[in-house]
């Protein structure tokens, strides 16, 4: 970690590895969420490994602004400039911020949009 608290440049955190920032998004010149994530952070939409044999039909459930909104494929429908933040959140973690009933099998993708 440098002085000011940020890891090196090439180097990212576990927290960093699960989370997009506002400048890591405009950086990526794509214009929607899903074109993003390829791009930046593919690991994203893989449903996590442990939950193999409980996955959902979709993938990776998606939620937006704390509401379920379906699949990986609604990613594609947000734009890049409407994103504020997205985070790959543990399946405990999202039980914990969406309640027992979450569709969070294998973690989940949030976006936070304006």
């Amino acid at each position: 970690m440098s002085q000011h608290g940020t890891a090196p440049p090439g180097t990212r955190t576990r927290s960093a590895a699960q989370h997009l920032t506002l400048e890591e998004l405009r950086a990526a010149r794509q214009r929607t969420v899903l074109d993003a994530l390829r791009q930046l952070r593919p690991e994203f939409l893989v449903v996590n490994s442990r939950s193999r044999g409980r996955t959902m039909a979709n993938g990776v459930p998606v939620f937006e602004n704390g509401m379920y909104v379906g699949g990986v494929e609604m990613l594609a429908g947000i734009p890049v400039a409407a994103a504020i933040e997205i985070e790959r959140l543990s399946e405990s973690r999202a039980r914990e911020l969406f309640g027992s009933y979450c569709t969070c099998l294998g973690g989940v993708i949030h976006v936070r949009t304006r």
